[in-house]
């Protein structure tokens, strides 16, 4: 999947899981996760890992996580670059 179809995807699961009444474009790789916009908690968090898995057939560990960070919208689509490389 090419890299900006990738990032549409990550954006329109965060729309989805978070019942946000934006469009995914609206949604900047910037943002930060746990910004007013995004509000993740730690259970959002999980659910989001989860989708993200699922949506893109990978397997996400804990060292992809504490390399890359999950801070950001950016971190995950970085997140699902590496893991979609193994």
């Amino acid at each position: 999947m090419p890299a900006p179809e990738r990032d549409l995807k990550v954006r329109q699961l965060l729309v989805d899981i978070l019942e946000l009444n934006v469009s995914p474009e609206e949604v900047s790789l910037a943002e930060s996760l746990f910004s007013p916009l995004l509000r993740v908690d730690s259970l959002t968090a999980v659910q989001i890992l989860i989708r993200l898995e699922s949506a893109f057939a990978i397997e996400i560990d804990e060292a992809d996580l504490v390399e890359v960070g999950f801070e950001s919208v950016q971190n995950l689509v970085d997140i699902v670059s590496r893991c979609v490389r193994k």
